[in-house]
């Protein structure tokens, strides 16, 4: 969406990075506890959203269901 690459971690981070360069635009951490024993951890990607009105949303599920 708008040139940008979105990436998702297993632990729920989201960057974004500039395609052609390889540079972080910029990025989340939702600071998930990693110790609590979730077991395997792992990734679906993430889903981007835009309203008729232009907002932009940028989804992951992580895995303590936030």
């Amino acid at each position: 969406m708008d040139g940008t690459l979105y990436l998702g971690t297993p632990l729920g981070r989201i960057i974004a990075l500039d395609p052609v360069s390889g540079q972080q635009r910029w990025s989340y951490d939702p600071k998930i506890d990693k110790d609590k024993g979730y077991g395997d951890f792992a990734t679906r990607g993430v889903s981007l959203w835009r309203s008729p009105s232009g907002q932009r949303r940028v989804f992951i599920a992580t895995i303590d269901a936030r």
